[in-house]
């Protein structure tokens, strides 16, 4: 939040504080963390709508689990199709992390610990 605070205050952007929510897409936190932005307690929500589409916790696990095992049946797909998979991947990472476009797939790969799908289908299930 310290590195949004600094950005905004460069950049001239001001953030009303009050009306940030915070939202956790895992199950893997036992209890939500005290984070402050702006020195106001962020209040965590279970759900969000955000340009007319709803952020809802579960929603993304369930996205998640069911989506972990079809890796094989994209192998059924077009070599074309099989390469805008890959390019939706790489865009979802660089959304997750933050990162630009000039960062290398590469790098942003190993950076974050993804298998590329070409990869993920060689996996046996």
């Amino acid at each position: 939040m310290e590195v949004i605070t600094n950005w905004s205050k460069q950049l001239l952007v001001n953030f009303n504080a009050s009306k940030t929510g915070g939202m956790i897409f895992s199950n893997r936190f036992p209890r939500l963390p005290n984070i402050q932005f702006n020195n106001v307690e962020i209040n965590f929500v279970k759900h969000h709508k955000h340009l007319g589409i709803e952020l809802n916790e579960d929603v993304y696990i369930y996205i998640i689990y069911a989506t972990s095992s079809t890796a094989v049946v994209w192998d059924g797909c077009t070599v074309y199709e099989k390469e805008n998979l890959e390019k939706l991947q790489y865009e979802a990472a660089r959304i997750v992390t933050g990162l630009t476009r000039s960062v290398s797939i590469d790098n942003l790969m190993k950076e974050i610990g993804w298998v590329s799908l070409a990869d993920r289908r060689k996996i046996p299930k």
